[in-house]
């Protein structure tokens, strides 16, 4: 009895869901497909819902380890901060190392995550339609200047009047303005920075008519919105260390300061036009990175990267600013290096060049000074040069001693002798001796030549390799 009951149930609550998309049309007016695509909930779906939620009641949870909410320090750089407790859920922002966060409780797994309350950096986004823009509210830039130093003041913020829906419209993204929820059970969103509102799917809370909402920025058909303290979001407890024994003026001091910066999310109009500056620049530096290492010029590049951190006042263009300043400084001393090297090897070179010239000054003068007509004995084996060989015309022999070193080169200086016969013969040879200064070398032009008498044993005609000068 009871199984056909259950089964009488769920086909009731079905054909109401039915009946319902058939009238295509609820109270307000909205079809239930508009109503669901865009964040509300209508009576059907939230009776369904509800009995959704009964059954997935029965599944066990993981459940919380540590609730107590106390100050966590972040202790990495660019820590994802995320819409839910794994790393599937998608990116909300990311924070900084030694950022301070309230963490309101801990869920142990496989991977422990910490709930944290929204910082600075976190938001979220509510369709625009259930939605109407209401008031402007002061800059919150200078409402914390104007409280600064004041304790226990209240965070509401001060408001502008006066001004109609659709002078408030343009001014979404660079004013924060009071809005008022216009339906019952608006979806509030965890924002994004990498995905589109269609694609951020997190359901954090949901609002009823009459709610107030904080609109820092607009994108396709929702509005950004700063997140109510009631929507949490999960950073990974392997970046967060436990700060002990935190009082209640600390907590209020991290939650002052999420508020405060809350204003650098409201960038005016000038932060598009640094924003397009610094896409600019960011061009100019990879069209220098094509180039030569030596031939790359950064000064000017650096002049507008220091413009640009001097003037901004956007947390996000600044620290790309940063970033890429590093990455130039870091070529730059890369192309330091590779010139100084250049310089040392340039002037190594030009000494060893002089060096050269002295040596061979040096030999040139030695060589001066038995240049002259005078008879000179030489003995040694007689081979043929393997760089002069042109007959008639350069035609040189090679006078080897018994070092096996090239003691001069010889040619003839009488019709009478040909030297070739005596090739590979250990022979005594007379003559004048000169410096050639352009092969850089000795000349007999041999007048005499004998044959030395040979030992018992045969010699052994070496190998010799010719060291000649360059010519020219």
């Amino acid at each position: 009895m009871n199984r056909y009951a259950e089964r009488h149930r769920v086909m009731t609550l079905a054909l109401a869901l039915v009946i319902s998309f058939v009238s295509m049309k609820n109270l307000s007016g909205q079809s239930i497909w508009d109503s669901t695509i865009r964040g509300e909930t209508t009576e059907a779906e939230a009776l369904v819902k509800d009995d959704i939620t009964a059954t997935e009641a029965s599944v066990p949870a993981v459940a919380p380890t540590e609730s107590k909410a106390y100050i966590g320090l972040i202790t990495a750089d660019r820590v994802y901060v995320r819409s839910g407790p794994a790393g599937i859920y998608y990116p909300v922002c990311y924070l900084q190392k030694d950022q301070q966060v309230i963490v309101r409780e801990v869920l142990k797994g496989k991977n422990d995550w910490a709930k944290i309350e929204p910082t600075a950096q976190c938001f979220s986004y509510i369709a625009k339609e259930f939605v109407e823009l209401k008031e402007l509210e002061r800059p919150i830039a200078a409402r914390v200047e104007a409280t600064e130093g004041m304790e226990d003041t209240p965070a509401a913020p001060a408001v502008r009047t006066g001004m109609m829906g659709t002078d408030l419209a343009a001014l979404v993204g660079k004013e924060a303005i009071m809005g008022e929820v216009t339906g019952n059970a608006v979806r509030v969103r965890a924002g994004s920075m990498r995905i589109a509102p269609e694609m951020a799917t997190q359901v954090q809370l949901k609002l009823n008519k009459g709610d107030k909402v904080r609109v820092i920025g607009v994108r396709d058909n929702y509005y950004k919105i700063i997140s109510p303290s009631n929507a949490y979001f999960w950073v990974s407890l392997d970046f967060i260390k436990k700060l002990e024994g935190a009082t209640p003026e600390q907590f209020e001091q991290v939650r002052q300061l999420a508020r405060r910066d809350v204003a650098m999310m409201i960038e005016p109009e000038k932060f598009q036009s640094q924003y397009d500056d610094f896409l600019t620049l960011s061009k100019e530096y990879e069209l220098e990175q094509n180039k030569p290492l030596l031939a790359r010029d950064y000064e000017s590049i650096m002049q507008k990267i220091d413009t640009i951190l001097s003037e901004t006042r956007s947390t996000s263009i600044q620290r790309s600013a940063e970033n890429l300043k590093r990455n130039v400084e870091r070529v730059m001393t890369a192309q330091m290096t590779l010139k100084r090297s250049r310089e040392r090897d340039h002037m190594l070179m030009m000494k060893m060049q002089q060096i050269d010239n002295e040596l061979q000054t040096m030999v040139g003068s030695e060589m001066a000074l038995t240049n002259k007509d005078e008879n000179v004995s030489v003995k040694g084996i007689l081979a043929h040069s393997a760089v002069f060989t042109q007959p008639n015309k350069n035609r040189r022999y090679l006078v080897i001693n018994n070092m096996e070193k090239i003691e001069c080169y010889a040619v003839t200086n009488s019709d009478m002798i040909d030297l070739e016969d005596w090739v590979n013969r250990q022979v005594f040879l007379r003559g004048n001796i000169k410096y050639d200064a352009f092969s850089k070398s000795r000349i007999l032009f041999v007048d005499l030549i004998e044959e030395v008498k040979p030992m018992a044993v045969t010699p052994v005609i070496p190998t010799i390799v010719e060291e000649v000068e360059p010519q020219g």
